[in-house]
């Protein structure tokens, strides 16, 4: 398992972990070509509105029922070394958005409008308070209002940071419960990333224990010596009842072998899986399961139409310019075998992670694009008078990816297509996909953190200004911008669906490949945990998330004082 797919107490989210492949170059030339003209200021003499006018109101996902559980149970983690702080579980955001259904729920916000396009406005919830503060010298009040969410978002757009500093151009409290945000163009991911506690968490102006400032989520961090974390529920939080936990515990740990002693011993309910034998390990566990979901690692098969990009001449293969080679390509390769080789799902342009937005696996599986049937693509590169195909496919040298790079030349030499591998070290992999210098690539990205980058990648600009493939279709350039424009995520992952199955119709020159998985062990007795919803898990469901002390066979034993492992 790698660094990027662990839980968020495993390794601190920088910066780049949050911008990267998810608003790119292309965004931003969406934002600059959106932009209108700043509204005339009033007269002297007018008096400006106190509140916005109406607008639409933007769907809200009603609040989830709490389970009739007793809200005593202690759910333990652990991890190697000093578990960085869960910073998912200690903020709160304005809304948060589900990647399975693209709902938006509430969190510091209870209403969101919308009364133009460029223009949301937060109806705050009345009750929100910060942690308490370790000292009481300061008397501040630690009520959230609008007033304190506009305060952080300026210092946020003071550091320059991309959601408050290229998106939002102006913030304003209109009164105490009303925050308004004007934009500078419509922005598709405004609300994912305004529900991202490292873009949008709210932070006091006081420092916390842990180092960190202040936050208002479900839990309140306690470092300890030993360098574990207890986390404790919020005295003052904001949804009454809840979090149902009495605390969540994450020791630390000298070495991965002793987690899965550890998880196997009862001691821990939640385990990443990292290795077959981990896996295996986990299974043996009577009152454990296994749960896996989509690494977000996106993987594809990258086709070169045209000589020159960007004002270099890069390499190519005139055949692909034909659909129809395009098609046998895609047709020959047999999907569900490259799924088996790697343990990976089925993916397409837009991966799994982010439900809403993918198209289905049924939709998938249906799509000729993805069916196995290499006579017929004998036949299609006949017709195009390229019965006798024969190019370069460039794939990293290292595995797991230059194993299904032989597997994918033994699956297109059955349609009688020859692909003479080059296998090259990481970095000129990617010097090479970011040039569009190549005639075929193998390629894998780093996890993706949004949906956009999926369409981003088949767009006649690419992610940079230059498509790495050379492939153009007005049409869909259209309707991704579209997408790119719907503020209301449920609008988007329509449009996004749509626009995905109009590239497919066409035979896209990135043809989407199986994304590997990752996997979790975790016990009977938790409840609420959803760990196919990503990072909303964390974000969004942390307060629900229960364990039934009293069920489990394994015998339910806290981890050794202070948290050590």
């Amino acid at each position: 398992m790698t660094a990027d797919s662990q839980p968020p107490w495993r390794r601190p989210r920088s910066r780049r972990d949050v911008l990267h492949l998810g608003v790119g170059l292309f965004a931003a030339a969406l934002l600059a070509a959106c932009t209108t003209p700043e509204d005339e200021e009033p007269e002297p003499d007018q008096t400006p509105e106190s509140t916005p006018p109406p607008g639409p109101a933007l769907p809200l996902a009603p609040m989830p029922a709490i389970p009739a559980v007793a809200s005593n149970g202690l759910l333990r983690f652990a991890a190697v070394g000093e578990p960085a702080v869960p910073e998912a579980l200690t903020y709160s955001t304005l809304v948060t958005v589900d990647p399975r259904d693209a709902r938006i729920h509430s969190d510091l916000a209870d209403f969101v409008e919308q009364p133009d396009q460029l223009t949301v406005t937060f109806t705050m919830n009345p009750h929100a308070l910060y942690h308490p503060r370790a000292s009481a010298t300061n008397g501040a009040s630690g009520a959230i209002d609008a007033d304190e969410a506009a305060r952080d978002f300026a210092i946020r757009a003071d550091a320059g940071e991309f959601l408050f500093s290229q998106v939002v151009e102006e913030i304003t409290a209109v009164d105490p419960l009303t925050l308004e945000l004007r934009l500078r163009a419509p922005f598709a991911l405004l609300l994912d990333q305004l529900g991202d506690v490292t873009t949008a968490g709210i932070r006091a102006d006081a420092p916390s224990t842990v180092g960190i400032p202040l936050g208002s989520g479900p839990f309140i961090a306690e470092r300890h010596e030993d360098g574990s974390l207890t986390l404790r529920p919020h005295p003052g939080y904001h949804r009454l009842g809840l979090p149902l936990l009495r605390a969540i515990q994450i020791a630390a740990a000298e070495r991965e072998r002793t987690l899965g002693a550890a998880f196997a011993g009862g001691a821990l309910d939640i385990l990443d899986l990292g290795s077959p034998d981990s896996v295996l390990r986990a299974s043996e566990r009577s009152d454990a399961r296994v749960l896996q979901r989509s690494s977000r690692r996106s993987r594809g098969l990258g086709l070169s139409l045209v000589g020159t990009k960007g004002g270099r001449e890069v390499r190519f293969h005139p055949a692909f310019q034909d659909q129809r080679v395009r098609r046998a390509i895609a047709i020959s390769l047999d999907r569900e075998a490259l799924a088996s080789y790697d343990d990976s799902v089925a993916a397409g342009p837009i991966g799994p992670a982010f439900a809403a937005d993918a198209l289905e696996p049924a939709t998938l599986g249906l799509h000729e694009l993805f069916e196995h049937d290499p006579r017929e693509a004998a036949r299609l590169l006949q017709a195009a008078g390229h019965e006798d195909l024969t190019f370069t496919l460039e794939a990293p040298l290292t595995q797991p990816l230059r194993g299904l790079a032989q597997l994918i030349t033994r699956q297109l030499s059955e349609a009688g297509v020859t692909a003479v591998l080059d296998l090259v070290d990481h970095s000129r992999l990617q010097t090479d996909l970011g040039q569009g210098d190549f005639q075929a690539i193998l390629f894998e990205l780093e996890p993706v953190r949004s949906p956009d980058l999926g369409l981003r990648l088949h767009v006649s600009g690419g992610l940079s200004g230059v498509s790495p493939w050379g492939y153009s279709n007005p049409v869909y350039d259209d309707a991704v911008r579209d997408v790119l424009a719907a503020i209301d995520p449920g609008q988007r992952a329509e449009g996004a669906r749509a626009a995905q199955r109009l590239l497919l119709d066409d035979v896209p020159a990135m043809l989407p490949l199986p994304e590997p998985v990752e996997r979790i062990a975790i016990a009977e007795s938790v409840g609420g945990y959803a760990y196919d919803a990503y990072d909303f898990n964390e974000r969004g469901l942390s307060h629900l998330w229960h364990v039934d002390t009293g069920s489990a066979s394994t015998p339910h034993r806290p981890v050794a004082a202070g948290g050590a492992l």
